[in-house]
């Protein structure tokens, strides 16, 4: 992980509430694209159009104070200059240039004006506060001034604090799952949202990659995408393992079989929360199986168990017991 030596723990804290924003920034473009989330990279975020070959992108510099920013601070620490470097790169259509932060920035020249909507182009600045930002990038690219091109450049007044963040994308997240899925836990919320901040670290924290890396191993090293987040979803869903008590009772286990039927369903908890590679193939096997050869209209599903069992391939690594109550907890959910 790259940490600021001179912050201390709100480097830490900083790359957190990076992870947040990219949550929130996948759920306000989650239903109209195919998108790419890097992290770390060629910026704190960049947002590309498609996860496969992507015609635009928006980069974005995020950054938190307790109080607020002032334009000066802002030109003198040279974010937008930072920003304003990817126009050089003419690889993708810039759709957007953001400076997102938690607080509210403040024109200090008259006439003085507080930003704090959710966003706000940086066009609407008043004329003073846009002739330093274009004064100030014009010196550093050496450019002359009427060529400076604002029009990408947007601050954005994210919801997220420092203190709170966490609990706030988790919510926004929280709800954005209720919309599809109204019956869904809050347990399987709990597992989908930290599984998805554990790959946005992953990813964050990545740093065995070179600066003019194809896009492809960027995607696989640095990305995160639409489809992981629908896979994630998936799987959590897939694999919601319901109370032993359940399970015994609609396939009606006698006494003798308790004992091994509790100690495979005690392996299926362990493989579940320890990302078991072999279990999560078996689940995908299961679930197409399931979905392809329907419970027969008079058939008890203890037979249609037997039948599933025997449709599935032969694996090794999984006795019987096992299989069936995975069978088992696997058509449960896809009852819901």
């Amino acid at each position: 992980m790259k940490i600021d030596v001179t912050s201390g723990s709100m480097a830490f804290n900083r790359l957190d509430m990076q992870i947040s924003q990219a949550i929130l920034l996948s759920i306000e473009v989650y239903a109209n694209l195919d998108f790419l989330l890097v992290m770390d990279y060629y910026d704190d975020i960049s947002l590309f159009d498609d996860s496969i070959n992507p015609n635009s992108v928006s980069y974005y510099q995020m950054k938190s104070s307790d109080e607020h920013f002032t334009f000066n601070s802002i030109i003198k620490a040279e974010w937008i200059d930072k920003l304003y470097e990817h126009l050089n790169n003419p690889q993708y259509i810039i759709k957007e240039l953001g400076l997102i932060t938690n607080c509210s920035i403040v024109e200090t020249d008259s006439p003085k004006k507080e930003y704090k909507q959710e966003k706000t182009s940086f066009n609407l600045f008043n004329e003073n506060t846009r002739k330093k930002i274009v004064k100030d990038i014009a010196s550093h690219f050496n450019i002359a001034e009427e060529n400076v091109d604002l029009s990408k450049f947007v601050h954005i007044k994210t919801d997220l604090t420092i203190n709170k963040h966490k609990n706030i994308a988790e919510a926004e997240f929280a709800n954005f799952l209720y919309k599809d899925y109204p019956k869904i836990s809050y347990d399987s919320i709990k597992v989908i949202y930290q599984s998805l901040v554990t790959l946005l670290t992953k990813k964050q924290e990545f740093e065995n990659i070179g600066n003019n890396e194809i896009f492809e191993n960027i995607r696989k090293n640095k990305g995160v995408s639409k489809g992981d987040i629908q896979e994630i979803i998936k799987h959590s869903l897939l694999i919601r393992i319901p109370e032993f008590d359940i399970l015994d009772r609609i396939l009606q286990l006698d006494k003798n079989e308790k004992p091994n039927y509790s100690l495979e369903y005690a392996k299926i908890l362990a493989d579940s929360n320890r990302k078991v590679d072999s279990f999560f193939e078996l689940v995908e096997k299961i679930d197409f199986l399931l979905k392809k050869n329907l419970i027969q209209e008079n058939e008890n599903f203890k037979t249609y168990i037997v039948r599933m069992l025997h449709m599935l391939p032969q694996n090794i690594l999984f006795s019987e017991e096992y299989k069936t109550l995975l069978i088992s907890c696997i058509y449960i959910n896809n009852q819901e």
